[in-house]
């Protein structure tokens, strides 16, 4: 039998394009792990990808091409910054898109029309509520925020980028108190996949050599609820919870508390917490000075009531 007239490529990718915006004619909601976003953030198109893991695991067990034209991106990008969400590598979302093929390369993709950023944040919330609840479980959510504050703290050490803004605005502010602080930094990651290592690593650092040191200050620039999830690690969470060390945090955000700020010292700022350190030494300062006023007081009444004491003969 003769074979039927064939098909160019191009004539393919048309007739399976047509077969898929017939079988999805209306837009579709779909969840799924943003990833390959960061490299292609600052483009005109936004090309990424959406994964889905295993549950509980790394894997990925399925994948697909998502596209956000720019005059899409160009208002919807600041619009969910605006909610709180920062689209990142990592971050769960929900997308409102179209099914559609790219016909010159016969790429199935997603046409991104909207994403909701109600789906993104309640995931964080109920995310970060398990972590609570499950150092709530262990006896574990308030054992580091109860350790005593040491007086004074003078040996600080510091997990944050030693390239952020962070840092300087902490260093600069201990600087300025001419204070004698002598602070060590461990770089980390504050943002992305390589926070949860990083971060481990430097708590483990820390911990190793906690007789070294006096106080840890977990610190970090301001960004959306997004950007700071990544301090609700539960395993981050953990360490910070069980170190032996005073855990100071200030991640810099004003509205949202993250899981550290719930089991630590938890402060506004960078600079916020670079001040409390230094009133903290303020007011060892003034209960010293206090004491040594005392003594003093003490001492020269006394001086002064041996001078006017009769005098006292000794019998032979």
């Amino acid at each position: 039998a003769a074979l039927p007239a064939h098909l160019s490529v191009a004539q393919l990718n048309e007739k399976v394009r047509a077969a898929l915006q017939s079988a999805f004619p209306a837009r579709v909601l779909v969840a799924g792990e943003v990833v390959g976003f960061d490299k292609n953030k600052d483009a005109r198109n936004l090309f990424f990808g959406l994964v889905e893991k295993e549950t509980g695991g790394r894997r990925i067990v399925a994948n697909v091409d998502v596209v956000m034209f720019e005059r899409r991106a160009q208002h919807l990008i600041p619009a969910l910054e605006a909610k709180g969400l920062t689209l990142r590598d990592g971050v769960e979302i929900l997308v409102e898109a179209r099914v559609d093929l790219y016909p010159a390369t016969g790429r199935y993709q997603l046409i991104v029309e909207d994403v909701r950023p109600e789906f993104t944040l309640g995931q964080l919330a109920l995310g970060r509520e398990q972590v609570l609840q499950a150092l709530r479980a262990a006896g574990l959510l308030r054992r580091n925020a109860e350790l005593p504050m040491p007086v004074p703290a003078l040996r600080i050490g510091v997990l944050t980028s030693p390239d952020s803004d962070a840092w300087n605005d902490f260093w600069r502010e201990l600087e300025a108190s001419a204070i004698g602080f002598s602070l060590t930094l461990y770089p980390i990651r504050v943002q992305g996949a390589e926070l949860q290592p990083t971060m481990l690593r430097g708590l483990r650092w820390f911990a190793e050599r906690a007789a070294d040191f006096d106080l840890l200050c977990v610190i970090r620039g301001g960004g959306s609820r997004s950007d700071l999830a990544w301090f609700d690690d539960r395993e981050v969470a953990f360490a910070v919870a069980r170190h032996p060390l005073k855990v100071l945090c200030g991640i810099g955000h004003e509205r949202d508390r993250s899981v550290l700020d719930e089991i630590a010292f938890g402060l506004k700022t960078p600079t916020a917490t670079a001040a409390q350190l230094v009133a903290e030494w303020c007011a060892a300062d003034d209960v010293l000075r206090g004491q040594q006023g005392r003594l003093r007081d003490a001492g020269r009444a006394l001086l002064r009531g041996h001078a006017h004491a009769a005098p006292c003969f000794l019998k032979q």
